[in-house]
Order: C-alpha cells, then structure tokens, then sequence
C-alpha cells in the first residue's frame, strides 16, 4: 500500500520518523543526510529504481513497514546525471523507473511511505513536485496512492499532517473516520492508525 508524504523543505517529513527504532523499519534515501534527530536507524542509500524495489521486498519479507525519503531526488539526480545525453529515451527512462518503484509500492502487501516535496502551481493548487511534465502527463502520483497526508509548520511552531483537502487545492487524502483533519506528525502513529483501521493482520503494530 502507498502511502504519500508531502511537503516543503522544514515542514517535517522527515522528523516524523522520530519514534521509530532502529529494527522496526526500513529506511530508504535518496538523498543523503543526516536526521534531524538523535537515533540509531539503519539509512541505505539509493537513487537506482531497483535496488529501492529491492528494499521494499526486504521490508515485505520482514513484515516492515518502508521508508522511502526524499523521492524528488531519484529524478532530479538521474536528470542531471544524464543532461549531457541527447534525445528524448532519456525521460522516457526516468519516468519507466519512478513508475516500476510506485507501482511496487501500490501494490505491496506491507506500507510503503514515500516522502516528497510540493509544488505550487499557478492557481495556488498544489501537488507532488517532479521535474515537468513528461512524468506529469504519464502519471497520476497520487492518483496511486491510498493515502496522502501534507505536512505543515503550525502556529505554535509545532509540526503537523493534514489528512484531508482543504477546498480542493491540495491532494490530502485519507479513510473516512481514519484520522482528524490535522494530526501530530507521528509516522509511527500513522502507521499504527493505519494497521488498525484496514485490521492489517500481516503489519506489526509498534
């Protein structure tokens, strides 16, 4: 199941891992850096399509829930790496690779959270950001996700997800009765929500 988390740089997609132990997860980044928390989790790097498929069976076989982080980055890094090279093949490629890993996901019997960042378009609407429209007009990101929570900085400073869409110009989404429209940003929880709610026999609760 694809679960999405969306959200500018500092809203705290990351730090919502925070509660997570080191065996209870699979921790998947695209880009490399340090968590902005005290911890011991295991990081595995990849921008490759199917070494992070490759992650998501070992998550599935260990019945773990699986992190992928700072998913924009497996475009834009394959984007750069390959500027030099002429024609179009190459974003046909990249847009083959971001499906074969969204598809795996989607389709997981385990939870796969794929955190990301937004973009605002023109109307003031947002969505998943990705490097243009070749991928745009292939994919409907969260149109394969059953859930999308956005997270968001409060007013008391402290961070937060919104479950739901507000006026319709954001892709929040979640279950009837699943959530509150605003809730902690606790990926833990959520994963503990979610577990619950759909009675997910073969997920472990934390």
């Amino acid at each position: 199941m694809l679960v999405l988390i969306l959200g500018n740089s500092g809203t705290g997609k990351s730090t919502s891992l925070r509660n997570f132990k080191k065996d209870e997860l699979v921790y998947v980044q695209c880009m490399k850096k340090l968590l902005p928390f005290k911890n011991d989790i295991e990081i595995n790097y990849s921008i490759n399509p199917g070494e992070i498929i490759k992650f998501i069976e070992k998550g599935e076989k260990e019945n773990k829930p699986i992190i992928i982080d700072d998913f924009f980055y497996i475009m834009s890094n394959k984007f750069f790496n390959d500027i030099n090279e002429e024609g179009w093949d190459k974003y046909n490629v990249l847009a083959l690779g971001v499906q074969k890993i969204l598809d795996k996901a989607s389709s997981s019997n385990s939870l796969v959270y794929v955190l990301s960042h937004l973009e605002e378009r023109m109307n003031g609407s947002t969505k998943f950001k990705t490097i243009g429209k070749m991928i745009d007009n292939k994919l409907n990101i969260e149109g394969m996700a059953t859930i999308t929570l956005n997270s968001f900085r409060g007013q008391d400073g402290k961070y937060y997800f919104q479950t739901q869409s507000k006026y319709g110009f954001d892709t929040a989404k979640s279950p009837i009765g699943m959530f509150d429209e605003e809730i902690e940003n606790d990926l833990k929880k959520v994963h503990n929500t979610i577990v619950k709610y759909y009675k997910l026999n073969h997920e472990k609760e934390y």
